[in-house]
């Protein structure tokens, strides 16, 4: 999958001070050009014995992002373009995957047992900073369910299951840039998964 965004914004602030007399004023615009290329693919394997099924998995996800913010001071009249506050930012985030799966049926019980093992590296490039951070880790994350049919009308259940919920790049990325004169928007590299 490919994306592509533009984005522009003008910002023109006009402070007046409590008897309306005008105390400054501020312009900048921005534009941000941001490329995001996602590819994944997933190789799955079922076997089906006479009394339990098992099914096993691998995928892999690669997102790569790319993300330019220029910043124009507007102030002057004519649009000047500020190093300081444009920023070039790329993103790399590889997932490897595995799984494994076993169903089995005992009489009125059916337990579920599933462990999957995610390696996840994540590379965050800076070139404005000039800050590369990375992030390289190993996951796994067990999924247990038991059930019993006690009766037409009743079924008793008990589960444990453990996942992640990564960061995203916008939350990893350190620059801080300004969204209009009183508030900008800052993420932090050491963010770590939840």
């Amino acid at each position: 999958m490919f994306s592509n965004s533009d984005v522009s914004q003008d910002l023109n602030s006009i402070f007046f001070d409590m008897n309306q007399a005008t105390t400054g004023t501020n312009a900048f615009n921005t534009l941000q050009d941001q490329r995001v290329v996602i590819a994944s693919g997933i190789l799955n394997y079922d076997f089906m014995g006479d009394n339990f099924n098992l099914s096993s998995g691998l995928k892999y996800t690669h997102i790569k992002n790319r993300s330019i913010f220029d910043f124009f001071n507007g102030n002057s009249g004519a649009s000047v373009f500020n190093n300081a506050l444009s920023e070039d930012f790329d993103y790399n985030e590889t997932v490897y995957a595995a799984f494994a799966q076993l169903d089995k049926e005992w009489a009125a019980w059916s337990p579920n047992l599933v462990l999957r093992a995610e390696q996840t590296e994540i590379a965050g490039n800076n070139r404005t900073l000039g800050t590369v951070n990375t992030q390289n880790y190993l996951q796994f994350f067990p999924n247990i369910a038991l059930a019993k049919q006690q009766n037409e009308n009743n079924i008793y259940s008990l589960t444990y299951k453990r996942t992640l919920d990564r960061p995203s790049y916008e939350m990893l990325n350190p620059f801080s840039y300004f969204i209009n004169d009183t508030n900008f928007n800052a993420g932090n590299p050491n963010l770590a998964p939840a």
